[in-house]
């Protein structure tokens, strides 16, 4: 009876150690998985964080001149959402204007024909506008190269070209362009074409709308980086009806994830540096939602791998 009951526990001590030195190895196993997933984490935040500062860097806006005469920055739209802040150069040296996302408000793009006495065009297919008055400007009731990138009660008229066939059919290929852009979203799919045509293009007045995922921002990064190579940021704004924020260590308050940026093609101006002042919103500015304080950010100095 004695004998039996020693076996017993020589059993039960055999497998409580068994299952000791098993739990002891998932637990390991554990362990190890966790430090793994927790380096990864570690990696691709560090990873997210080069990226942002990257593309922080990129939204430093400078100084140009024309013979050492400083640029003049205008302006023109109605006096909130709709309105962009742009060198007078770029305007004076385009034969047109093209304007992307009029919605119902084509201020920019009349103020344009207005002042130039010259052609401008506002592109739509999510809407029937008819509220253009100056008889140079013209509503198209289409879309370039996409219309995913609707407002959601819109719908689209299906007409929807790429750059070069637009160019085509207004017949102005051979003419200097001033674009103004403001898409949803849609920029993405549409500039790798349009920058096939920088020569002929003056200036750029883009709403920038930022995906904060990692493959949002590297599409925002690789725009930002093909735009340098031929035109210098003049202005940033941060629209103030964005919802979203970009944080980064370089970045002095929040940077909206809807961003007005003003560019100027570089043949247009005979030198240019950083500005001292990278602080926004500037004095011409105007909130976009004129009902909320405007946005306040600063871009901080850095050694930054994109100068």
């Amino acid at each position: 009876m004695r004998k039996t009951k020693l076996k017993d526990w020589v059993l039960i001590l055999i497998t409580f150690a068994f299952l000791l030195f098993i739990g002891d190895i998932i637990f390991k196993i554990q362990i190890t998985t966790f430090q793994k997933q927790v380096r990864e984490t570690i990696k691709e935040e560090l990873y997210l964080n080069e990226i942002r500062h990257n593309l922080v860097q990129f939204l430093k806006v400078y100084t140009a001149y024309k013979d050492k005469i400083p640029l003049k920055l205008v302006r023109y739209g109605r006096d909130n959402d709709g309105g962009y802040i742009i060198p007078e150069k770029a305007l004076e040296q385009a034969d047109v204007l093209i304007g992307y996302g009029i919605d119902q408000d084509s201020s920019f793009e009349e103020d344009f024909a207005r002042i130039y006495k010259k052609p401008s065009y506002g592109f739509d297919c999510g809407v029937d506008y008819k509220g253009g008055k100056n008889p140079l400007f013209t509503f198209i009731n289409e879309c370039i190269s996409s219309d995913k990138f609707l407002f959601y009660d819109q719908k689209s008229s299906n007409r929807i070209l790429s750059f070069s066939q637009q160019l085509d059919n207004l017949q102005i290929k051979d003419k200097k362009i001033f674009i103004k852009m403001d898409i949803e979203g849609g920029e993405y799919e549409v500039f790798d074409e349009i920058l096939e045509y920088k020569n002929n293009i003056t200036g750029i007045a883009l709403e920038l709308h930022l995906d904060l995922s990692k493959t949002g921002l590297l599409k925002a990064l690789k725009l930002l980086r093909d735009l340098r190579q031929n035109f210098v940021l003049l202005h940033v704004h941060g629209n103030n009806y964005c919802p979203g924020y970009l944080i980064d260590a370089n970045s002095l308050g929040p940077i909206p994830t809807v961003l007005e940026l003003t560019y100027i093609n570089k043949s247009l101006v005979t030198n240019y540096h950083i500005a001292a002042n990278q602080s926004h919103p500037t004095l011409i500015d105007a909130p976009n939602d004129p009902t909320r304080k405007d946005v306040y950010f600063e871009i901080l100095s850095s050694k930054a791998c994109c100068e």
